[in-house]
């Protein structure tokens, strides 16, 4: 009994220690800004009373900044990782699998495409594609038989940090070696993706990736966000925080009209290429929706999951797939839209019940 008693203590105060980071987060984001209007605010706060839910209407503002939308079902972001995310992704199975070298293990024999590893290494030990033991030595000769490489992170890596490329010339044993050293254990080296014609159009210089969502939910498996992420300028990584932009993808697979930046403006265009995105029909989208559901539910554990799937020209190939910090607050603004849409009530009912007055 003391026990759970302790731990009790111990999750009361993770909860007002990471309510209070996401608190300081959205007052230091809106600084300056002119206040909540008294009857949106009023609506948001009566919206998820029905919950048993008092929330800050702060992230409702930075919404009605940003899109100029006023919507109740908006999510604050100290309410998604807080308490959503928890409750719908048993996350002490984490990391057992959210390690990109055992995509091959859970994926490939479903038929699913990933990017063709040349080596691997995992917990210090070197192994090829076929999860084969190697030595160094071996290691680095199979890498020098590629023309074009793409180093990675595959444990504890986002936001598009811990990845290089390296081209003909720079692949050297020398170079390989500092990077390996450079990155320590537990990565992947593999062939540089060759992406669609049209996603190439956008832009060459990035691999442009479809960030897909989906849920669990009434015993079928939903997408409750979809969006392609691009990068910008010279750099290879297409995420936000690496300054590249995103634009909101309909449930036919179109593209909207306008995409977001690192700064939250709206774009008609790619920033590099002038790419213009309105009813731009994406190929193959419906393949990734198919693949994200499917493999949802060899997940149970996780009942949301965000999916980054490249484009081919013969198909989607996923790149990875996260089960925590999901980027919640910005798909709110590439969507333009709520981040749980029309399932919003649905979910909030399941995880926190109805209050009745």
């Amino acid at each position: 009994m003391f026990r759970k008693f302790r731990q009790k203590l111990k999750d009361c105060h993770q909860h007002r220690k990471d309510s209070r980071y996401w608190h300081e987060k959205i007052a230091s984001l809106l600084s300056g800004k002119e206040n909540m209007p008294a009857d949106y605010e009023k609506e948001i706060k009566t919206f998820y009373k029905q919950y048993g839910l008092n929330v800050s209407t702060q992230w409702h503002k930075r919404y009605l900044d940003i899109l100029h939308m006023r919507d109740v079902r908006f999510i604050p972001e100290d309410l998604f990782y807080v308490d959503i995310e928890p409750r719908l992704n048993n996350l002490i199975y984490r990391d057992g699998i959210d390690d990109k070298n055992m995509y091959d293990l859970l994926f490939k024999a479903r038929g699913v495409r990933l990017p063709d590893t040349v080596i691997r290494n995992i917990n210090g030990y070197w192994l090829d594609e076929n999860y084969e033991l190697l030595d160094p030595a071996a290691a680095i000769k199979l890498c020098l038989n590629e023309e074009k490489l793409i180093i990675k992170k595959t444990v504890n890596s986002g936001g598009g940090n811990n990845i290089i490329v390296l081209r003909g010339a720079e692949i050297t044993g020398e170079n390989l070696r500092q990077v390996f050293s450079q990155l320590g254990g537990n990565l992947v080296v593999q062939k540089l993706l060759q992406q669609h014609k049209l996603l190439n159009e956008i832009n060459p210089a990035s691999v442009n990736t479809i960030r897909i969502i989906t849920i669990m939910l009434h015993n079928e498996v939903l997408v409750v966000q979809s969006v392609l992420r691009m990068g910008v300028g010279a750099s290879y990584v297409d995420n936000i925080c690496a300054g590249g932009m995103a634009v909101g993808i309909t449930n036919k697979g179109n593209l909207k009209e306008y995409a977001y930046d690192a700064q939250n403006k709206k774009q008609p265009n790619h920033l590099t290429t002038g790419f213009l995105f309105k009813d731009v029909c994406l190929p193959h989208y419906k393949n990734v929706e198919s693949i994200a559901k499917d493999m949802h539910k060899r997940f149970a554990q996780f009942r949301l999951i965000s999916w980054d799937f490249a484009i081919a020209d013969t198909g989607p190939v996923l790149i990875e797939f996260n089960l925590k910090y999901q980027g919640m607050d910005c798909f709110q603004i590439f969507s333009e839209r709520p981040f749980f849409g029309e399932l919003t009530n649905e979910v909030l009912k399941e995880l926190f019940g109805k209050k009745t007055n």
